[in-house]
């Protein structure tokens, strides 16, 4: 039980997180110009509410949620570092840079610059760092539980 609580915190800190960065304007931490209010709901839906869910349904230890909250996770983390990591080491496709450009380049930045490859911002580096503390923990507290 102690692991299903560890996780369900992490989920619920990632959450709440996610749902400051996505609504609440902490400029330089994150640009939220021209982002409209169906991108806010469609955020709120699609990055928030998920963690949200996992985390009830590991208090109340539902077991058939567990392995469907590891698989999201995973998931989830590799779309971050697709999108984050792998073109601040390798570099970007012009696509990515674009998007990168559009949305995050006047954010506050704490990692040094690899040549010309976009720099993930800090509020995507504590996202990721949030991201994997759930991710260890919603494994962990879902092996204890199975």
């Amino acid at each position: 039980m102690p692991w299903l609580i560890a996780a369900a915190s992490a989920q619920i800190a990632l959450g709440l997180y996610l749902t400051v960065i996505d609504h609440v304007d902490l400029f330089p931490w994150n640009d939220l110009t021209g982002i409209t209010l169906r991108e806010r709901l469609l955020r709120l839906g699609l990055n928030s509410m998920p963690h949200f869910l996992f985390a009830w349904a590991f208090l109340r230890g539902l077991r058939p949620v567990l392995l469907a909250a590891m698989l999201f996770y995973i998931i989830a983390l590799a779309m971050h570092i697709d999108f984050w990591w792998r073109p601040y080491l390798v570099g970007a496709t012009e696509r990515q840079r674009s998007r990168y450009e559009r949305r995050y380049l006047r954010t506050r930045k704490i990692l040094p610059p690899i040549k010309d490859h976009p720099v993930p911002d800090a509020q995507h580096v504590v996202a990721g760092a949030l991201a994997t503390m759930a991710l260890a923990l919603t494994i962990a507290g879902a092996l204890s539980a199975l």
